[in-house]
């Protein structure tokens, strides 16, 4: 026996505004930090790239180096890169003494330990490239091909969420318009937490059903609300609504979100509810 109200229902009007706002103001954050990432990343290898080229070609030359070096750590104490601010001291081909200032960040150490070298470029010798930044190995070229490489990701997830937006949105409106009820195995449902405190979204794992592509495949879908649960012989059950024309089942809530229905509609749908777990309990201690 159907326990939801028959369709085609009637969307919230409200529902899809929200969903890509909300979906929007967090691709923007995504985009404007990942973008950040690339652009500075970009930068940092730049630099590296044309310090390595002046190496190559500049005048070689002694040099007094001092400064210091801060270590980034993740949680606290977990080193993830070191900066490096170094005020390095050598004499032109004129012999005139400069001093040039030199920062970069390793995701591992520089070996500091030999004496410190500097090339600079004759034409300009404010241009200086030193030993110990310029030859530096993997540290540098991780940090600075994996700064962008992060922004890139940053990227890629705001497309994704965009993508997966739009999907959940046409498959609420598909459901709406004509679908089938249909009990899927659950895996698990867990009520969402933010700084240990509930929020009004489940977290919902199922194995998708017969007629999607992928059927039997384990999925997970974010539910705007409590989901609707059912205790089988077989097992606990999600109730979807799964319709030809969408790519994705759509989970009604214990409210019936995302729907915009009647009182009447409503108070039925919560008396075919009732009815049905009195049953479930009835055949589970019979």
């Amino acid at each position: 026996m159907p326990l939801l109200p028959e369709r085609p229902l009637r969307l919230k009007p409200a529902y899809a505004r929200k969903t890509w706002l909300k979906a929007a103001l967090i691709a923007a954050l995504v985009v404007v930090m990942g973008g950040a990432f690339v652009v500075l990343g970009v930068k940092d290898l730049r630099a590296f790239l044309d310090e390595r080229a002046l190496w190559a070609t500049g005048t070689p030359g002694p040099a007094d180096v001092d400064g210091q070096v801060t270590t980034r750590k993740w949680l606290g104490f977990i080193p993830v890169g070191h900066d490096y601010e170094l005020n390095v001291k050598y004499l032109d081909d004129r012999g005139e003494e400069r001093v040039a200032k030199v920062e970069v960040t390793s995701l591992t150490e520089l070996d500091t330990d030999a004496d410190p070298e500097v090339r600079f470029d004759p034409a300009d010798p404010s241009r200086v490239a030193l030993s110990w930044t310029a030859q530096a190995g993997g540290g540098r070229w991780a940090w600075d091909l994996g700064v962008p490489a992060m922004g890139l990701a940053f990227l890629l997830g705001a497309a994704v969420m965009v993508v997966k937006t739009r999907r959940v949105v046409s498959s609420a409106r598909a459901c709406a318009r004509r679908s089938e009820e249909r009990e899927l195995p659950l895996v698990k449902a867990q009520q969402l937490r933010s700084n240990g405190k509930p929020l009004d979204r489940w977290s919902v794992t199922y194995l998708l059903p017969p007629g999607l592509r992928g059927a039997g495949a384990r999925r997970t879908s974010t539910v705007e609300g409590e989901p609707i649960v059912l205790d089988r012989e077989g097992g606990a059950r999600v109730l979807a609504l799964v319709s030809p024309d969408a790519e994705d089942p759509t989970f009604p809530t214990i409210a019936l979100a995302p729907f915009d229905v009647s009182p009447e509609e409503r108070t039925a749908f919560e008396a075919r509810l009732e009815a049905d777990r009195a049953r479930s309990a009835s055949r589970q201690s019979a």
